[in-house]
């Protein structure tokens, strides 16, 4: 039986007209926008943007300036069972050097009434049954990150809340971690997962939400983001207007036009000085055939490539400051069947087994 308010889905997280201020400096702007259960969501942003602002506001750790941000409908606060609704891990975790692994996590274990079972089912979930009663002093880096990760699955959570998770990880280690946050979610969990990194959690997330200056710049699924990663040609040719109308008639995007200027010789001119044709995603060899078919000279022709990673700098550099207002944001991040249909149900598969 559900104890989210009415309307109010199990695990989705809703952070609504979000600010906080300290003293002079605005961290988090009017942030709005929802991560839905059984997805994996990218929280994006450069170093400063307000992402681990948002998120201490979100487990109750900081008081919003304004707004709200709840789970399930409810203030971190307000939640009867927090360790069991939610695992986070938003910074280094602090390990007592000459404790065990499997005794650190008994000693987060015991106050919420988890089985020691419960912890060796964790510490094999992560990798470290073998070397749980080694001192966490002698671990390196990426195994005190995946410690640190088991902390938060401790409860079996529903809703998974981590800060640069891939901090420390081998390859190897970063694989493994988009394994495991697939898996769970596609046992209908909210995973939430920040970055200043898109490249470091493409393969992993299904949906982005982008903020910069503390705003929002863009939220959608990722392949909507991806829909913006473009290739662009650029035809040098002394008919432009001539080439531009017949690519356009193909049903190709002509993003820009240049006429040869007046006084130009095309006959004896380089190809920097004629006109030009601009195309948006199409092939090289397509914008060549079309004026090889219309017997339009072509000077020169080259390719430009937009990378993902080269969207997601736009959409930063392109934010506004505080006050002023923000970069176009993507549509709110539709539902998804998983999410509306089957969320009831796997969210009481138990990742690893008891509690």
């Amino acid at each position: 039986m559900s104890t989210s308010p009415a309307g109010d889905e199990p695990g989705r997280i809703r952070v609504d007209h979000l600010s906080k201020r300290f003293g002079s400096v605005q961290a988090v702007d009017d942030l709005s926008f929802e991560v839905a259960p059984g997805r994996v969501t990218g929280f994006l942003g450069p170093n400063g943007a307000g992402k681990t602002t948002t998120l201490r506001m979100l487990l109750g750790l900081i008081t919003p300036t304004a707004g709200t941000a709840t789970i399930g409908g409810r203030r971190f606060a307000e939640l009867s069972q927090p360790s069991r609704t939610v695992g986070a891990a938003l910074e280094a975790a602090s390990f007592h050097p000459g404790r065990t692994a499997r005794d650190h996590l008994r000693v987060m274990a015991r106050p919420a009434g988890i089985t020691d079972a419960r912890v060796d089912e964790v510490l094999d979930l992560v990798g470290l049954s073998g070397d749980a009663r080694r001192r966490v002093g002698g671990y390196s880096m990426g195994m005190r990150q995946r410690l640190g990760l088991a902390g938060t699955l401790l409860g079996d959570p529903q809703v998974l809340v981590l800060d640069e998770p891939a901090n420390g990880l081998d390859p190897e280690g970063i694989a493994w971690l988009r394994d495991l946050l697939r898996r769970l979610a596609g046992l209908g969990r909210t995973v939430l997962i920040s970055s200043h990194m898109l490249s470091e959690v493409q393969q992993t997330v299904d949906d982005v939400v982008v903020i910069a200056r503390g705003r929002l710049v863009h939220a959608s699924h990722l392949s909507e983001l991806s829909a913006l990663a473009r290739r662009s040609v650029t035809v040098r040719t002394p008919a432009p207007e001539q080439l531009a109308t017949a690519l356009q008639q193909a049903g190709h995007q002509v993003t820009r036009t240049e006429p040869v200027p007046a006084g130009v010789d095309v006959a004896s001119a380089d190809a920097a000085a004629v006109g030009l044709v601009e195309v948006d995603g199409i092939d090289p060899a397509v914008a060549g055939r079309a004026a090889a078919g219309l017997g339009i000279p072509v000077y020169a022709l080259s390719v430009r490539e937009l990378s993902l990673e080269q969207v997601f700098l736009g959409l930063i550099a392109g934010a506004g400051g505080p006050g002023q207002p923000p970069a176009a944001a993507g549509p709110p991040l539709p539902d998804t069947g998983v999410a509306q249909t089957s969320t009831h149900e796997k969210s009481t598969t138990s990742i690893g087994g008891n509690r």
